[in-house]
């Protein structure tokens, strides 16, 4: 087992009193995805990147391929991070991010139910929408990079180099082998608040999608959309911090916040 300070990594100094904000890449993404937003995030939070095996600073470890599994080991480590004294943590995860911090909300709410102030869930179907199709094949080289275009965010010279593909694909594969097998469950609601947002321009998310995570949520839930495609975080980092923002504020006029 890796140490805990393993799956994470920080892009500014912390602060005390500072609520966690956990983000959770998108497939085939590591924790640098999220550079421009931790340093756009408001004062209020402490930016942590997730850092998944088989990526970046982990290079050298397996990935893991299936969502139980990663999500199991996502939320051992985030219970050893979020200690009692720190506020309840955001999480926020994009795409293929949103359903794995979804899948670690409930496994650290039901150990301490408390550790978790709200799910910020981007660019990504409800759970009733992600029901993959078991009998589809695994996607080609030419198809992942077919889907890396539609979504928009990988710079052309990048997709037309062989040697940066060896090193895009292999991520994106293992993530896509992760979301083929991936059976969403409905229940138990989460404790936590929702907020789903997308970009207005998204192929991959429509307006009903994004409104069905309000099914898998007992707490508050709400929708928002931002200027941009499925990776507006690219360009468009700051309406996703001020979105942070509001959240943040909101759990801090909650009675009995910390």
């Amino acid at each position: 087992m890796n140490p805990a300070a393993d799956w994470v990594r920080r892009y500014r100094p912390p602060s005390a009193g500072q609520r966690p904000l956990v983000c959770f890449p998108p497939a085939g993404a590591a924790a640098s995805f999220f550079q421009g937003l931790a340093r756009a995030a408001p004062a209020a939070v402490d930016p942590w990147a997730l850092s998944l095996p088989g990526r970046e600073a982990r290079i050298g470890e397996p990935a893991i391929e299936r969502m139980d599994a990663l999500a199991d080991a996502t939320a051992d480590a985030l219970l050893r991070l979020l200690a009692d004294a720190l506020p309840p943590a955001i999480l926020f995860g994009h795409s293929m991010g949103a359903s794995l911090a979804f899948e670690v909300a409930r496994r650290i709410e039901a150990v301490r139910p408390d550790a978790v102030g709200h799910v910020v869930v981007s660019g990504r179907a409800g759970p009733r929408g992600q029901w993959a199709y078991p009998e589809a094949a695994p996607p080609t080289d030419d198809e992942l990079v077919a889907a890396l275009r539609m979504l928009g965010g990988t710079p052309e010279e990048l997709l037309a180099e062989p040697d940066m593909l060896e090193l895009l694909l292999p991520p994106l594969r293992s993530d896509y082998r992760l979301l083929h097998d991936y059976r969403p469950r409905l229940d138990p609601p989460l404790r936590s608040g929702i907020t789903a947002i997308a970009g207005d321009e998204d192929p991959s998310v429509g307006p009903g999608e994004l409104a069905s995570w309000a099914e898998v949520t007992a707490g508050p839930f709400a929708t928002a959309t931002v200027r941009g495609g499925h990776v507006y975080l690219a360009d468009r980092v700051d309406e996703a911090a001020a979105l942070i923002a509001e959240v943040a504020e909101a759990l801090q006029r909650r009675p009995g916040s910390l």
